[in-house]
């Protein structure tokens, strides 16, 4: 979850949210304002220097326009926080259904595997059938090489979908490292490649 850059993003519309709210709260506390006026000059009766003060305290319940902001920030606030919590059960979920996806796909590709070795099994079977006798076992030779084709072309397909899921997993859990050119820096894959030279 730390590496997820979407979900960071949700996160911090929430803390929006959240300074929104305090914004709020500090708009609707209680003010008191205390004012002085006077003049300069001595004091007479006939248009002297005149001094006053004068104090304002307003209350939250006074401030109606105040009060209905802070309630929307909080509703707001509580929604971005729902609606965080649900991106985050949605990205969990969707990595457990890759997650599992990519263990079906490794039972397939064992399956696939096993049905690849009768096919080619009864390939072997077929074709020393055909050869030791008369050639009335065309067509079982013929059925069986369908087979082992289609026992590889399902191997490559799951093999395939096999390899997309581990990239996708890869890519939404936040792991995939790549090199400088921008390719998939997987271990496996370089295992193989130094295997080759």
């Amino acid at each position: 979850l730390e590496y997820r850059h979407d979900l960071m993003n949700v996160r911090a519309q929430v803390m929006d949210s959240r300074r929104q709210v305090e914004i709020a709260a500090n708009a609707l506390e209680s003010t008191l304002d205390v004012s002085f006026q006077g003049r300069k000059g001595l004091g007479t009766n006939s248009g002297g220097p005149v001094n006053s003060a004068s104090v304002s305290f307003t209350t939250p319940l006074d401030q109606i326009d105040e009060r209905n902001a802070y309630r929307t920030s909080l509703i707001t606030f509580q929604r971005q926080r729902r609606a965080y919590m649900l991106f985050e059960d949605q990205v969990k979920l969707g990595i457990r259904q890759s997650w599992r996806q990519l263990q079906v796909q490794e039972y397939r590709i064992e399956i696939d595997r096993t049905a690849l070795r009768n096919a080619a099994l009864q390939y072997d079977i077929a074709s020393l059938q055909a050869a030791s006798g008369p050639q009335n076992n065309a067509l079982s030779l013929l059925n069986a090489l369908r087979a082992v084709l289609n026992a590889q072309n399902n191997l490559v397909g799951d093999w395939i979908t096999y390899e997309a899921n581990r990239l996708n997993i890869f890519r939404d859990m936040g792991i995939m490292q790549l090199d400088p050119r921008g390719v998939w820096d997987d271990p496996w894959y370089l295992q193989s490649n130094d295997m080759q030279d």
